[in-house]
């Protein structure tokens, strides 16, 4: 791209080893999708479109939302580790880290954008370099302005495209994983898919040319509507809106969705140890899908569960409490239905082989 260097802007880092915090909270391919989306959607974003090309060793996030200029941009970079997002409605984050997720498996980060609040605002192009954060001091990404007007290549007028290059192979091959890919931005911007607030579709071609195109759509949860159950706390009300079937099914799916925006996995809580193992079984045994609300804590910065506070102990006491109360006698239910069930079918073939003999 032939561009005119008009500005750079310095860095902030307040993380120290700042290559190592990217690789560990954002070091599969699948977070980093996710963080780009996410940043899609904090600046109001409908449609984004994620293209992936192995050849190119390449990711390109289009959207169509209000876009940034330079003072937004300098504002964000210059408080990396110290959230600029506390002031957003509806915006995710702690640390602000999550701006530079693709540079924990990519050698170049750019962002192509331009303010839709300023009119005639010229397409601008942001350009970190991976090696820029070995730097011990003087880091800086430059900002050149476009000699073109638009944006090309997803199916709608997009304002901004983020644009990762150089990505590491394993990272591709992540990437390509269908299954992983389209369940963690389910499960992450559930409650936008299901108001229908965002689409989101994904495109991935292999080195070889083979490509892969489809929708994220929200969870379709399987099994009978229960009556939702609402405990009210000191910092607000956590609502529990599930569904049950009397036979498991594979891989239930329970989320839990913070102020309606982001969504987190229920099992998140058990594999880091925050919700006691005892009632991991209530929960994921098959019985039972759903979501639980809530519109207090804290999401930490790796957006894997909430921070440690009195609002996620507050959170725990609810999840314990429903899991008694409401989890455990219908399980005790479904199963000894069950084992009725079988010693039924028991007994009849039982009589049926007595009826042949005789």
């Amino acid at each position: 791209m032939d561009a005119e260097v008009v500005d750079r802007i310095e860095v902030g880092l307040h993380q120290g080893n700042v290559i190592q915090l990217l690789a560990q909270n954002y070091g599969a391919g699948s977070a980093v999708i996710r963080e780009g989306v996410q940043n899609a959607i904090d600046e109001g974003a409908e449609n984004i479109f994620v293209d992936i090309d192995c050849k190119k060793r390449s990711m390109d996030i289009f959207d169509d939302g209000q876009g940034a200029g330079i003072e937004k941009i300098r504002e964000k970079f210059d408080q990396i580790g110290l959230s600029t997002k506390a002031t957003q409605k509806d915006a995710i984050g702690e640390k602000g880290t999550g701006n530079l997720a693709g540079l924990s498996v990519s050698d170049r980060w750019q962002l192509v954008t331009r303010d839709t609040h300023v009119k005639g605002d010229k397409l601008k192009v942001f350009t970190f370099e991976r090696q820029e954060l070995e730097k011990g001091s003087g880091i800086h990404l430059t900002c050149e302005y476009l000699p073109f007007t638009g944006i090309h290549g997803p199916p709608f007028k997009a304002n901004t495209v983020l644009k990762l290059s150089g990505i590491d192979k394993t990272t591709l091959r992540q990437m390509g994983d269908k299954e992983t890919v389209e369940s963690t931005l389910r499960e992450a911007f559930n409650a936008k898919l299901h108001s229908k607030r965002i689409t989101l579709k994904v495109s991935y071609r292999s080195s070889g040319g083979q490509a892969k195109v489809f929708f994220v759509k929200p969870t379709k949860y399987r099994g009978l509507c229960m009556d939702p159950v609402e405990y009210e706390t000191e910092h607000g009300y956590v609502v529990f809106q599930f569904f049950h079937s009397p036979h498991t099914v594979n891989s239930p799916s329970v989320i839990v969705e913070h102020q309606g925006v982001y969504s987190l996995p229920l099992k998140n809580f058990f594999l880091l140890r925050i919700l006691p193992k005892e009632i991991e079984h209530l929960f994921l045994s098959g019985y039972f899908e759903g979501e639980i609300r809530l519109g207090f804590c804290e999401i930490n910065g790796s957006r894997s569960a909430f921070t440690h506070n009195s609002e996620l102990q507050a959170f725990i006491k609810t999840v314990e409490a429903f899991a008694d109360e409401v989890l455990r006698p219908m399980i005790e239910q479904f199963e000894l239905a069950d084992r009725e069930e079988r010693l039924r079918r028991v007994a009849e073939g039982v009589l049926r082989k007595i009826r042949s003999f005789l």
